[in-house]
């Protein structure tokens, strides 16, 4: 799949438009990860299928390294951290 004109348009609005800081990106693009980590353990906690267990760990990779460059002093890299070990414990990992 690649990268269409309307993914170009959005891309536009939202850095040149909307005036987007790259740290603002950052921290939003970390929270969307993070969001689909703890759905990934809460369906691993239900359904015990390693591979949402897998994913979930992915996506916590991508969510704690999008948080480092959310240039605002570790406090959305330590928010996460904590949101994401609350459910990895509660899904039985850790």
């Amino acid at each position: 799949m690649g990268l269409t004109e309307d993914d170009f348009i959005s891309a536009y609005a939202e850095i040149v438009k909307d005036g987007k800081s790259d740290a603002l990106i950052q921290r939003e693009t970390a929270r969307k990860w993070a969001a689909r980590s703890i759905v990934c353990y809460r369906v691993f906690e239900t359904h015990g299928d390693v591979e949402w267990l897998t994913r979930a760990e992915s996506y916590r990779h991508e969510a704690i390294e999008h948080a480092a460059f959310a240039d605002d002093r570790c406090a959305t890299l330590l928010e996460l951290q904590f949101n994401l070990e609350v459910a990895a414990k509660a899904a039985g990992v850790n």
